[in-house]
């Protein structure tokens, strides 16, 4: 394969890997400008998604796709919301070290559950729209010859996209027209500000957790045939959409998605270029650099920059 074929083929599988990465990290941010707390327990809504929509389509209960889905991914805001109720009573008098190792905590315990209700083994969730892979032929002055190989892309992989793309765009609605969202978006700049003026922040607080759970699960459910689906998948999910809300800034919404895209394709061309075998610490090596750099995330050091 020529060069340029093979970096288009690693740039459009890196950015439907970050797609997943940006919808964890997004998920990060949601709960910490809500609460000023790191949910370690955000990997796991990505795991729910997956096991539970599998569980959902194998026996005995042999639901369609279409409908168990949503199914799983409602159990998930469930579980969601019921963490950020566990969190509500030590969230005003606790200290965030308390609160981060609460969900780590929950995380350990997901786990375990899962592990126990479906095992260890990975398991395969149908494709949304069973399809053959899309070749594509890039233009002839793009190869060294008319016979080189055409990109492949899963269609899979346009569903992942897809819908984090309208998650995006959903979520930019959400807290720019709705006064749940306006809320939110209230309680991140003065939670006490916002308590004062007769914003209920403990609801709040459990919405948020709810929305993260809600598009973890979405994202897992979407990730699940491309990758199969196991109990302690989230745990990497999770550091590596971590990573990106931290890269992004912690608390940055534009941030996040734009740096889990990016760890998404230094991954890809990563273990295309240099060695699969160390795929997973590409994300983390970035962490520290940007750690070290700027604690604060690119775009605190994009503004000492400006400044």
């Amino acid at each position: 394969m020529g060069l340029l074929p093979d970096i288009a083929q690693c740039l459009f599988s890196g950015l439907a890997l970050g797609s997943i990465f940006a919808i964890v990290a997004v998920g990060f941010t949601i709960i910490f400008s809500s609460t000023e707390v790191v949910n370690f327990a955000q990997g796991e809504f990505v795991m729910l998604g997956a096991m539970l929509s599998y569980c959902l389509v194998s026996e005995p209960l042999k639901l369609p796709l279409l409908l168990a889905v949503p199914l799983a991914v409602a159990i998930a805001l469930v579980v969601g919301m019921g963490l950020g109720w566990v969190l509500m009573r030590p969230l005003k008098k606790a200290s965030p070290v308390s609160l981060i190792i609460i969900t780590v905590g929950a995380s350990m315990l997901l786990q375990g559950i899962a592990s126990h209700l479906w095992g260890i083994d990975q398991v395969s969730l149908p494709e949304f729209t069973p399809h053959d892979p899309i070749n594509l032929t890039l233009p002839f002055w793009m190869t060294h010859n008319h016979d080189a190989y055409p990109v492949t892309i899963q269609v899979q992989e346009l569903w992942v996209m897809g819908l984090a793309a309208l998650m995006v765009i959903g979520l930019t609605l959400f807290f720019r027209f709705t006064m749940m969202g306006k809320a939110m978006r209230a309680v991140a700049a003065n939670r006490h500000g916002a308590r004062l003026v007769g914003v209920n922040v403990s609801r709040l607080v459990m919405g948020a957790f709810a929305l993260s759970a809600a598009m973890g699960a979405i994202a897992g459910a979407a990730v699940a045939p491309i990758t199969s689906g196991q109990y302690s998948m989230g745990t990497m999910m999770g550091l590596k959409g971590f990573a990106a809300a931290i890269v992004g800034g912690l608390g940055s919404f534009p941030g996040s998605i734009i740096a889990g895209l990016f760890l998404g394709v230094l991954e890809t061309f990563g273990a295309r270029f240099l060695s699969s075998d160390y795929k997973d610490a590409f994300a983390f090596i970035i962490l520290l650099v940007v750690l070290f750099v700027s604690p604060n995330g690119i775009p605190a050091l994009l503004r000492r920059k400006a400044n």
